[in-house]
């Protein structure tokens, strides 16, 4: 019974599913800042896609973020939708969304978002992206106090949200 199951899944799978086509992307960007604390961030992003059709692609990726002065790594899922897939310049939305895990002992990850709208231009037979959106990654940050009589230690919730600028290619 077990073996029929997986052999209607399989065949259930290539029919309605079209031919696999796999892209990647790198992204650079920095962003324009919201918050306060005010923190102009930098990211690196790679995004591996699955492409379903020529309108959607659902994808995973992972990258270095920096804020302030805290470092960041982010993992996320990614959906994009591409509005216009046949004409020379190709608009699509994007969102990504996951957890960005802090690298030093004194923060804490939190939540990542960042949804996009952008421009697709290929180039050189590579494509080119330019997209903006809103940011935002959430962070805990330890703060230790002391004086000569009394020593404490909370947690400072921070915010970082800014519209982001991203400058990209896909392979």
């Amino acid at each position: 019974m077990k073996k029929i199951i997986l052999f209607l899944f399989f065949i259930s799978s290539s029919v309605l599913l079209p031919a696999q086509q796999y892209s990647a992307s790198v992204r650079l960007g920095t962003g324009l800042s919201m918050s306060e604390p005010s923190a102009v961030p930098f990211t690196v992003e790679g995004i591996g896609h699955f492409n379903y059709n020529s309108h959607w692609a659902f994808g995973a990726g992972t990258g270095y973020g920096l804020y302030d002065d805290i470092s960041t790594i982010p993992l996320f899922g990614n959906i994009k939708y591409i509005l216009n897939p046949v004409f020379e310049f190709v608009f699509f939305a994007d969102c990504s969304a996951g957890y960005g895990f802090a690298l030093t002992d004194d923060n804490n990850g939190g939540f990542y978002l960042n949804p996009a709208l952008g421009i697709e231009k290929r180039l050189w037979k590579k494509r080119f992206t330019l997209s903006a959106g809103y940011q935002l990654q959430k962070l805990e940050r330890l703060k230790s106090s002391s004086n000569g009589y009394v020593s404490s230690q909370f947690a400072e919730s921070l915010s970082f949200s800014s519209i982001s600028l991203k400058l990209g290619i896909i392979f």
